[in-house]
């Protein structure tokens, strides 16, 4: 008697915990949350789509890169920086310092398989940007603010010097306000 009641007890109990082990996956997932407090000096904050951004350049082919002596240049990609919540009574206007690892003249150099080229930063009416030094002003209105900018991968200038392969580039940048 005792092995047959201990023999159905098993029975329920294998039953119970095999159902929760077969039960279906119903939804999950996790938040993250992640950001800065930045001091009251700044006048604005970065919206979080460009706070971390990706800028595919494409496949450039190495004869564009090649041409004006080594010195040839990709087709410009645009991308911007949105402020937001701007108060201008802190600062009316702001200036964009690109830093990273230095290239040729200024420029940001590549990592990767691919060389002798470099990546240039321009503002919105096309002037270049060097590594390190500041854009032109900015003006700034109270609210929301975009802040146009380009880049291209150009050759180094060393014609016949450009090794073709994947690359990749980080840039950080720096607002100072006035």
């Amino acid at each position: 008697m005792f092995v047959k009641k201990l023999t159905v007890a098993s029975f329920v109990t294998l039953s119970v915990m095999s159902s929760s082990c077969f039960a279906a996956d119903q939804g999950h997932g996790n938040v993250s949350m992640v950001g800065s407090i930045v001091s009251t000096q700044a006048s604005c904050s970065i919206s979080p789509e460009s706070a971390d951004q990706t800028i595919n350049l494409g496949q450039i082919a190495d004869t564009v890169l090649l041409e004006a002596n080594g010195s040839g240049k990709s087709t410009p990609r645009n991308f911007s920086i949105n402020l937001e919540n701007c108060d201008v009574g802190s600062g009316s206007s702001v200036n964009v310092t690109f830093s990273g690892m230095e290239g040729k003249d200024g420029r940001l150099g590549i990592l990767g398989a691919a060389s002798g080229a470099s990546i240039a930063f321009a503002d919105g009416t096309g002037e270049l940007i060097k590594l390190g030094q500041p854009s032109k002003n900015f003006s700034l209105q109270s609210g929301n603010n975009t802040l146009p900018f380009a880049l291209y991968l150009q050759g180094d200038g060393v014609p016949g010097k450009i090794t073709s392969g994947d690359y990749h580039a980080v840039a950080e940048f720096t607002l100072t306000y006035q």
